[in-house]
């Protein structure tokens, strides 16, 4: 089977490199039935899509520190 390389990201509503698909949720360590949706370019704190109010390219550093304080 062929995985895609590019897949659509939510938060910029176009497709994205960074953007990955997986069953496996790193909060509990378990894989459960719906995919979840990470961003690859996040270098700190919770890297799922869901968490995160805009695009991880697009924030400065200030938006960067305060994601990462929020969810450590």
């Amino acid at each position: 089977m062929i995985s895609k390389v590019f897949e659509r990201c939510p938060l910029v509503n176009k497709l994205c490199a960074m953007c990955g698909t997986s069953n496996y949720n790193i909060t509990n360590q378990s894989y459960q039935k719906e995919p979840i949706q990470y961003c690859g370019a996040v270098t700190s704190g919770m890297n799922k899509i869901q968490s995160l109010e805009k695009c991880w390219l697009e924030m400065n550093g200030y938006e960067k520190r305060k994601h990462k304080k929020r969810h450590y």
